[in-house]
Order: structure tokens, then sequence, then C-alpha cells
């Protein structure tokens, strides 16, 4: 066959060889019955044994039932396929099963089936008929060359330029280029980018190369294979075999489309493989050739086992993404502003990507963010995750774990369990059953089930959940990817009967708003599922702009959410246009949108105002009615939905049908009995769990009734007690090791918000163990954590988005990181910071004074393990002259609020001198610290940070702690850190107002609303200062057990423990840091003398306290 299209977009003459067309569908049955046909009658006796992906079963079939009828003697045959082969093609095995045949479906994969098939031919006696590797085979498949040859010869076409065979195993391949020995023809293998035999990579070896892992699975089954050693053998060795192609799976989609779109035929994705690969030969051919020259290039289609229905899935994206291109050609010639998408199809073929990669502004999920709609699984996932109440659920690829979980269902007294397709879009393919005979029948009927052989089948894919009792209706907003602005709530009439009886459709009705979403419930909704939903998209870098959707029932214990929908909705849209206020510029509010300026207000609707629609469909609809439906729409400013039907009787048309029952008052009963039991929105925690330091602010909060400490400490009951908050307690039940134990309790016992102070369990990626239970959790996820996780990357990342930072190198090696420093000591003056690369409790900075110093460092760090592993690298940087700031920033990926900035003071002694500790005190807020400073770090620092970490897909959600050195040139990053720092936090929160709900506060970061309370944080106009007390030998080695005592601290001194534990009822020492004494005065002299009062109420045996603590920022 000559193919037009192909020789249009190639420039040259392509002739295609349809192996497809083959009874047997592919070219497999040449091998196979090549194979039978010198094999004695003793091997077919004793019954033959195979392995198979699928065409090599379905041709092995299909000629040993050619040679029963000419042997007058049937041949048994046992067939191994694993359970990845596809659906289709195991259906077309088992449609050709006979009695003596064996079919058996192995879980673990190709390579286990031809295992089992080898030791089955030896235990059975069996005779063994491989797929490839074997001489008979090869013959055989080179007889489609030779009979392509000879076709051409009859056409009288001449001679192939080039041949493009597809490899898979090389037995078709390799069969070819023998016969093409000694001819001008050149041939040219071809394979997927994924998961392919790798002939391009093992040619340019000279040997197989083992199969490597792949980045993804191609949809090419036919090619997930390695060469067979024989016909590697055969292509090493052939000079007319130029190489193999390696094409992507858009290509191989759009030669299935262009295909069948010419010939309306269909061939599976193994064969358009080649097809996909002649245009690259065609490219190879034209320069080869002078222009007068007609190329000819044939083609091998080595196969069609593929249903239409897989086959129309496979290729309806790349169909659609061709009418979007032509949509880009026009859009561009008009100069359009704004593109709008809110069709499914056209959100999940990645519409938006590309308008955008063009250039064309656009409204509307990107296609990774599409899942949300496309794809249940991804969103039930999403919900649990972003805590937003959804039904109870499973996801199944096996067919008797499926059956497992229905009749738990039903065996817990569930009248229905709700069945879904889970790569459907919203609201459809959902199947409602009432028994599990039921559920079997619809498994085999639209879910495509086997019903014998392995359970664990290829493409079998079910999401099911629990049957919610209750209405349903429908909350959507506009988005800019962090604000939004919402549309009234509205009813959505999805099936095509009254009462909601009979299949769904796309809509037989909506009425706007709806009464059964009270106005309270409304709020709540938004500022719960929708926020949530938002902020949660922004967490996981799928943020975009446009409309988002959420199907909401309404139950008797309060409303849950069923699924999401990222576009305007028909016939929803028809009803909520008509009740924007009339004076609205919608395509400025679009424009708002897509320049991230939404807020509340920026959609208004006309109050006390109703719209309806009613649909008119033809007879049959939705299962056979192939017309559009009729929409007839009403906006009244009464409730009477009912009126929309005067509309009605100007509408006739033969067969027309409509629902009669829309109705805007419709449940109201069942909104009121909600509004009994309100939902509460879930932005205040019950229950808090926090490290020490921030445990006693929280415990004030108003939303606040408990505070769990984990894992606490001598002090944890004595600060609650001696400050009359709320309790404090210690958190039993869980290992700090255990993430997921301690997730799993937290959960278990109610606790709404985990704050995480240790900077290990932050790097370490406890977020993730809170988050995937469902548990807010405020600590950024593990790979914003890499900003103090290592410093290396820290300076990096700096590096890359220009955020000022000292001159540095980084090492790994010794002797480099040795050389390195000889090389800047030759300037005299010049100083040193040396900071090993990972976690070292904060001691991992040394300031050498001399180039030896220097060296003796690193050899500490780097060779004898000073800071353990954190030293293996380092990063040698600028000593930077100025003054020291410490600025904690709370974030929610998007909007920032920070702290008045303080100053720590590192060294153990007076003057700065000695080592580097944990912090020996700091003073809150810097007098020398200008607005004009603060707003200069906001600009260059922190906005840039927080910015540039959602750019690489990693937002960060929580509290960062910026440690500033502001030299003359202005502000520079000296570290980061991901969590709240001691000392600093005990200051720092002295100075946040008592009327401030800090957990609330904290709350919206992990949510995402940031931007709505973060006026609500007031802040004191004072000083506070924190001295820390230590033991003796700190920060190197020291006693712990000493027996410690308090005396009561003057009013406005809180003590802070830290290295602390009792003992026979004793308070006795447990670490370096061992308490800090905070106070808070109307001026830093106040707050500094409060803090030295306090000091002195401690007492215990070698302790150690600076006493310049906040005397630079008195000197200022």
């Amino acid at each position: 066959m000559v193919s037009r299209t192909c020789n249009h977009l190639a420039d040259v003459t392509i002739i295609l060889k349809c192996e497809n067309l083959q009874l047997s569908g592919s070219f497999k049955y040449r091998g196979a019955l090549n194979k039978l046909l010198r094999l004695s009658p003793e091997q077919l006796d004793r019954g033959l044994v195979t392995y198979s992906t699928g065409n090599h079963a379905l041709a092995l079939l299909m000629a040993t039932e050619q040679m029963s009828k000419v042997r007058e003697q049937t041949i048994p045959i046992q067939i191994y396929v694993p359970s990845s082969a596809s659906n289709d093609k195991i259906s077309a095995i088992k449609s050709y099963c006979t009695s003596p045949t064996t079919v058996v479906l192995q879980e673990n994969g190709l390579d286990w089936c031809a295992k089992e098939a080898m030791e089955t031919c030896k235990s059975m006696r069996m005779t063994f008929v491989p797929p490839a590797n074997d001489s008979d085979i090869i013959l055989g498949q080179a007889t489609a060359a030779a009979e392509f040859q000879d076709q051409l010869a009859a056409d009288h076409l001449g001679e192939l330029d080039a041949i493009v065979v597809p490899c898979g195993g090389g037995s078709l391949l390799s069969g070819c280029a023998s016969w093409f020995r000694g001819v001008p023809t050149q041939v040219w293998g071809a394979e997927p980018q994924f998961d392919g035999p790798g002939l391009h990579a093992s040619l340019k070896a000279g040997i197989i190369l083992p199969k490597q892992k792949s980045m993804g699975m191609t949809i090419a089954d036919g090619q997930r294979t390695t060469l067979s050693p024989k016909s590697w053998a055969i292509l090493r060795d052939q000079t007319n075999l130029q190489d193999s192609f390696v094409v992507t799976e858009a290509q191989i989609r759009k030669s299935m489309s262009l295909y069948h779109g010419e010939f309306g035929g269909i061939i599976e994705p193994s064969s358009a493989v080649a097809m996909a690969a002649c245009f690259e030969v065609a490219q190879r051919q034209v320069t080869i050739h002078n222009a007068t020259t007609a190329t000819k290039i044939g083609v091998i289609l080595s196969g069609g086992n593929i249903s239409a229905g897989t086959f129309h899935r496979l290729v309806n994206g790349h169909r659609r993404r061709v009418f979007h291109i032509g949509w880009v050609v026009f859009l561009k010639s008009r100069n359009i502003n704004l593109a709008v998408f809110t069709n499914e199809a056209d959100l999940a073929a990645g519409a938006v990507d590309l308008f955008s990669q063009e250039g064309i502004p656009c409204i509307g999920p990107p296609k990774k963010a599409s899942l949300l709609e496309t794809s249940k699984v991804f969103a039930k996932q999403f919900m649990s995750k972003n805590n937003v109440p959804t039904a109870t659920y499973g996801h199944f690829s096996c067919y008797e774990e499926s059956l497992l979980f229905i009749e738990d269902q039903l065996a817990q007294g569930r009248r229905k369990v709700v069945l879904k397709h889970p790569g459907i879009g919203a609201r459809q393919g959902v199947f409602v059953i009432e028994t599990l005979e039921e559920a079997k029948q619809t498994l085999v009927a639209e879910f495509g089930v086997q019903t014998c052989g392995s359970s664990r089948q290829p493409d079998f894919d079910i999401l099911i959940e629990e049957f919610l009792e209750g209405r349903e209706f429908t909350i959507m907003a506009l988005t800019d990817g962090r604000n939004f602005t919402m549309f009234p709530p509205y009813l959505d009439f999805k099936t095509c009967k009254e009462n909601n009886q009979g299949p769904m459709t796309g809509g037989m009705g909506c009425v706007c708003p709806t009464l059964k979403c009270t106005e309270s419930m409304f709020q709540a909704l938004a500022q719960g599922f929708m926020a949530r939903t938002i902020a949660g998209l922004g967490k996981e870098g799928l943020d975009f702009r446009g409309f988002v959707a959420i199907d909401v029932i309404l139950t008797h214990d309060g409303p849950i959410a069923i699924e999401y929908d990222l576009g305007l909705g028909d016939p929803e849209t028809q009803a909520l246009m008509p009740l924007i206020q009339p004076d609205l510029d919608l395509a400025k509010v679009l424009a708002q949108c897509h320049s991230d300026q939404i807020s509340l207000s920026s959609l208004l609707f006309q109050k006390d105002r109703f719209a309806a629609v009613v649909v008119a469909v033809t007879k049959k609809y939705p299962l056979e009615s192939e017309t559009q439906p009729l929409h007839v729409n009403l906006t009244t400013p009464t409730q009477k939905a009912q009126r929309a039907y005067s509309g009605m009787e100007a509408v006739k048309f033969e067969g027309m049908e409509y629902r009669t029952d829309i109705d805007l008052t419709q449940t109201a009963a069942l909104a009121n009995a909600c509004e009994r039991r309100p939902y509460q929105c879930p932005t205040h925690p019950e229950i808090s769990l926090v490290n020490v330091e921030g445990a006693l602010e929280l415990s004030r909060a108003r939303s606040v009734k408990h505070v769990f400490v984990f894992p606490g400490n001598a002090g944890t009951h004595e600060v609650a007690a001696s400050n009359g908050t709320a309790g404090i307690s210690a958190f039993e039940g869980a290992s700090s090791s255990e993430y997921h134990d301690l997730a799993k309790r937290a959960k278990d016992i109610g606790i709404g918000l985990v704050v995480v102070g240790p900077d290990d369990d932050v790097v370490n990626g406890i977020e993730e163990s809170f988050r995937k239970v469902g548990v807010s959790c405020f600590a950024p996820s593990r790979e914003a954590a890499e900003l103090e996780g290592s410093k290396v990357f820290a300076k990096e990342f700096m590096n890359k988005f220009g955020i000022p930072t000292a001159h540095h190198g980084s090492f790994d090696n010794l002797e480099a990181a040795s050389a390195y420093v000889r090389h800047v000591f030759t300037d005299k003056d010049h100083r040193i910071v040396i900071k090993a690369d990972g976690l070292a409790a904060g001691k991992g900075v040394v300031l050498p004074e001399t180039p030896e110093e220097a060296l003796e460092d690193l050899r500490s760090i780097m060779s004898d393990g000073k800071f353990s592993t954190a030293g293996s690298s380092v990063v040698i940087e600028e000593y930077m002259d100025g003054y020291e700031i410490s600025i904690l920033t709370f974030s929610d990926g998007k909007t920032f609020f920070s702290l008045p900035p303080g100053q720590d003071h590192k060294r153990i002694l007076e003057g700065n001198k000695g080592p580097n500790t944990g912090g020996m005190g700091v003073y809150s807020p810097v007098p020398m610290v200008t607005p004009d400073v603060l707003q200069k770090i906001d600009e260059v620092i922190l906005k840039p940070t927080f910015d540039a970490l959602a750019k690489e897909g990693r937002p960060f959600c929580g509290l960062l702690f910026t440690g500033v050195m502001v030299t003359k040139s202005g502000p520079k990053v000296i570290e980061y850190n991901v969590r709240f720092g001691d000392p600093e936090t005990q200051s720092s929160m002295l100075l946040v107002h008592e009327d401030t709900d800090l957990a609330s506060f904290m709350l919206s970061c992990t949510n995402g609303t940031l931007a709505q309370v973060k006026n609500s944080i007031r802040i004191k106009s004072g000083f506070a200062c924190n001295v820390v007390i230590a033991s003796g030998g700190y920060p190197g080695d020291y006693k712990t057990g000493k027996v410690a005592t308090l005396s009561s601290p003057p009013e406005g001194v809180v003590i802070f423990h830290a290295g602390t534990r009792k003992e026979d009822c004793l308070l006795k020492t447990a670490g370096g840091r061992v308490f800090s004494v905070a106070a808070y005065g109307d001026t830093l002299e106040e707050a500094r003398r409060k803090a030295y009062m306090g000091v002195d109420c401690v007492s215990f045996e070698d302790m150690v306290y600076r006493k310049d603590i906040a005397l630079g920022g008195l000197a200022k």
C-alpha cells in the first residue's frame, strides 16, 4: 500500500507492507508456521510450550490449528502470558483456546514466563517453540521481506532504497536484513524511547547491552522485550543494517492516527514504531540523493492486534493536539489576548501547556493539574492529603481484591457501593451497585474483567467508594493560583429521569443559587474545601489560573466532597452567567485572573435573584441520541423555578423530552437540618503538637484546647501551670524516629496541627508523614528543607537565582579544599568561614584566623569526622563584615510575613569569643535595622527565595529562619534554617500580642490562606531579650545530671526548659543548653534587666551564661 499522506509529509514515496492484515493479525504467523513445519511428528505429539505477550501466541494457535487439520490430530499447547500484556491480546488468545490448550497468566513479567515455559518443557518433555532466538522462526519471518520484494516487482515499483522494520526481539528485523543482504537497500530498525529492546545502544556499544531501567512504559507492548542472541548475531554482522531509530510515544500515536485517517484501518503501537521511524529515514535519504531521485522507503507494519476501543483511546489525544495546533495558528493571526479553556478533553490533552508555550495567555489548568478532574484516583489522594473530607474509598488493580472490598462494604450495612472508572473525567464512568453479584456483572461488562486466569489483570483499574446518602450541589471559584473569588452555589440535575432516576447525563437542568447550601455553610465550604484545594495545588506545584468546581454531597453528618471539575460546565454556566451584576466586565475579571490580581470581591452577583435551566433532549438520550441537547434558560427574582417551564412552550421537536422536577426549593429541609449541625471549617485545631519553644505561645491561642509536646522535658507541665494557659502535656505513644507511628497516633487522637521544631526531623521529611494521614503540619516539605539540610545546595540555589550571599567554594575532597584555602590566604587580610555541609546542631561553622588553623579545621571536619557525615562536604566562604540579624518568616508558599528581626549571640564567650554554639542569647527587635533595610531584605532575599522555591516545584510552607549579614553593600544571606530557631523563637514569641491566634496563623500557612489572615497578627511595640544558661564545658564536653534549682521569676519573665529531666523528684541537667530566660519590656534596657533577673533565679553546678547579651543593641 502506498500512503499518500506519508508521501506528502515526508516528501518521498513510502510503501507499506501490511502484516496487520494477516489472519493472525501479525507477521508472527510466518515464523510459527515455519517452525511447526520443521518439527517431527514425535515433537508435535508431545505438545508445545511457549511464552508470549500476545502476537506469537496467536500465531502459534492459528498455525497449530492448521497443522492439526492436516494431521487430523490435535496438538496440545501450553502458553505463558505476562499479566502486563494488553487485555485485547489476552482476550484474543483465549478466544482461540481449544480443549488441549492451556493459558497461564503470570504476574512476574515476560522473563518469568520464559523461565516457567522452559521448566515446563523439561519437566513434561514437551516441545519448546520460542517467540524469537530460533533459526526456523527467523527464516519464517524473512518471508515477509521476500513477499514484499515480489509484490514490488509485480507492481513495477522497482527496488527499495530503504526498509524500516520494528525491532522487538529481533527476529523480523534479522530475517529482513538477511534477505536484503547484498542488495543496495538499506535496512533500518525502529524502537520506542521507553522500555524498548535497546538495539540502537547495543549497535553503538558492539554488544547486547542489558535492559536499562526505563523512565516509563511504552504503549508498544510488543517492543517491551530484549534482543535475542541469534537475532543479534545476524544483525551485528549485517553491513546493510544502518542503525535503529528511537521514536517517542507521541510519534507512535501520530503514526497510528495517520494510518487510520488514510486507510480506515488500525495498527497496533508496535507497528506504528516503524511508521514513525520512516520519517526520520526519509530525512536521511533526501540528504543522500539528489533532488531528482525518487526515494522509495518500505515500512513493515508488524501487526494490528488491538481493539477499536483501545486504539481510539490511544490516538484521540494526538488528534485533539493536531486540532489545538490549528487553533494556535488561528489565534496568533487574530492577536487574541486570552484563551479560556473549560473542556475536559482539551485540558487532558495539554491544550493550556501548548498555548502557553506559544505565548498565548490562558485561563485553565495545565495537563498535570487537570489530573484533579481527569483522574479520580489522583483527586481522591489529593483530597486525603489536603484535609478535604471525602468518601471512604479503595483503589484496586486486582479483581479479587476489589470484590473483597465490595463485600466488606456491603457487610458493614451499606446498601450500595459506587464503582468508578479512575481515568474517566467528572460524572462519567460511575456505577452504583447493591449486591455482590451485581458488582461481578458490572466488573465484567464495564471494566473488562477476565473471569478466568490471574486475579491481577492488565489494564484492570477501579476506584470503589462508599455510597453517600444525601443531596448534591456544587461550589465553584475562579482562582489565580493563590487567591480566589466564589460563584453562587448551584444544583445540577445529572440523571435523565425525575427523582434522580435513569442513567447519568451531561446535565438535565440547573438552578442557582441552590437553597440546599445556606450562607454560613457556603462561607465555611469556601474557607474549608475551596481554600484547602487551592492551597494544596500550590504546595504540589500545580497552581493555575482558572475555574475550580467541587461537587459536594449534603449528608446528615455534613458536606462531603465528591469530585472536582476544572471548567465552566454545561448547563451550569447558563445558570450562573445571568446572575452576574450587569455592570461587571467579565472579560476584565478574567484578565485580572491572568495577571494574578483576583480578590474575594472580583466577581459580584445580583442579590435575591435566581436562575434556572431546563434541558430538552431527544428520546433515548443519552444512550442512543447523537443530537445536542437544547437549553431553555430563565432568570427570575423569585424562588419559583417552575416558571422556567413556561419557556418550554415555545420549543417543539419530535421526540422531545425533559425533566419536570427542576426546582430551587427542593430539599431545603435537609439544608436546614445540616444548619443545626453546622460544618466546622477545619481552620482551628482543637489540639496541637509542637516543639517546646513554641508550646507556651500556642497554648494561649483561643482556638487551641490543649498542647502536646514531644518528646517534652522536665518543664513541659511547669511552663503552662505558671502562665495560666491551656493545658500542656507530654505526647505519649510513639517513638520520634518512627514518623509514621507518630503521625498515626496524632491522627487517632484528633490532633489538628503539628508544629515541628528539630532540624533533623524537618530535613528528613517528617512533614510528608503527617500530610499522608491528613494532619496539617507546619513544616516545609523534605524538598524545600534542603535549604538547611545542605549548605552546598543552599549556596548553589542562591547563585542560581541571584540571591546575595558571600563568595564561596564547595568541596567534597580534602585536597581540593586545602588547595583553595592556601590560595585565598595569599591575601593576608583575607579571612574565611568553613561550614560543614550537613546538619551539625548549629555548631558546624568554624572561623579560622590563620591558614594553619584553616587547614587543621578542614582535616578535623573532612578527615577526622568532627561533625560525622555532615562534614563530608564543606563550603568555604569569605568572611563578611557587618552586623548579623535573624529573620523569622511565615510562608504558605506564596505569601510571607516576617516577625521583627533579632540578633543572636553565637559564640560561647563574651565579646564574641570562643567556639560557635547553637546560640547563647538573642534580643529583638534590633534598633539599628531601619525600615529601609527590612524592605531591602524583602525585595532581594525573601521574595526571590520563596518565588524560586515555588518555581522549582518545592514551595515553602512553614517558617524560614534567614541569617542575614547587613554589609556596606547591602544585606546578604549567611544561611537558611527551615524551622523555629532556638533561642530566637523565645524572644520573637514574646513580641506577638496575646490577642493573636498563632495557631490559626500557622494553620493558614499549611492551607495556603496566609494572604487572608496576615494582617490579623499583632506585634507589640516593645523589646524582648533571651539569655541561655548552659552546662560548663559546652559546646565541647560537658557533664549532665547536675541538680538544678529554680525560684519564682519576676513578672514578665519566662524560664524555658531545654536540656532538663526529672529524676528522683529532682530537676537535673540533661544537655548542653539547659535553660533560656526570656523577658519583655517597653525598652530594650528593661527587657535585658528583667532577663538577667530571671537568670538569678536559676542555679546548678558549673552553669555558664554570657553577660553581654543585648549590650550591642543598647550601644546603638
